[in-house]
């Protein structure tokens, strides 16, 4: 333990020691709370530790509670596997108190897709955005577009000359 003095300009001194002690975190979060993942869809998750509110440093173990729904990476890349529910658990390296969630439901393969409206009319050089437009069908139901579907349906015009997709703005 490191003593320290303090001098006044006519030479009063006092000592006082000063204890040093490592931050520790003391919070674990996940970028994400809840996905939906197709099988074989792929999110890479990641994990932010603090310690009274401010990030600081801590390694990742990441673990699938069930992985025969959906396996995670060392680096956090989750992959779904087959339909169903599970958690992906992040743990503080050296600290199994310090975790957190996520909830990761993985659907089944779609059965069809579906656009609505089937006729879009927009003007030369306007942008269509696809996002909410999009249905997919998993066995006989229908779920309409969720924030990821674009990332596993593609688009192909049939006339670029007169209309093109931009895939990675939708």
């Amino acid at each position: 333990k490191p003593t320290m003095t303090a001098t006044t300009y006519n030479g009063k001194q006092t000592t006082f020691t000063v204890n040093v002690i490592e931050r520790k975190p003391d919070a674990a979060s996940v970028n994400y709370t809840e996905i939906d993942l197709p099988v074989g869809g792929k999110l890479t998750l990641a994990a932010r530790y603090t310690s009274k509110g401010d990030p600081i440093a801590c390694g990742s173990e990441w673990q699938s509670a069930d992985t025969s729904i959906a396996t995670v990476s060392a680096s956090g890349q989750v992959t779904g596997a087959q339909a169903g529910t599970t958690d992906i658990i992040v743990t503080c390296a050296g600290n199994s108190a310090l975790t957190a969630r996520c909830r990761v439901n993985v659907l089944p393969e779609p059965t069809g897709v579906s656009v609505a409206p089937s006729t879009v009319t927009i003007e030369v050089g306007e942008k269509y955005d696809m996002a909410g437009h999009i249905h997919t069908t998993y066995d006989g139901g229908s779920t309409a577009y969720k924030q990821g579907d674009l990332a596993y349906v593609t688009f192909k015009s049939a006339d670029i000359s007169i209309a093109n997709t931009n895939q990675a703005e939708g």
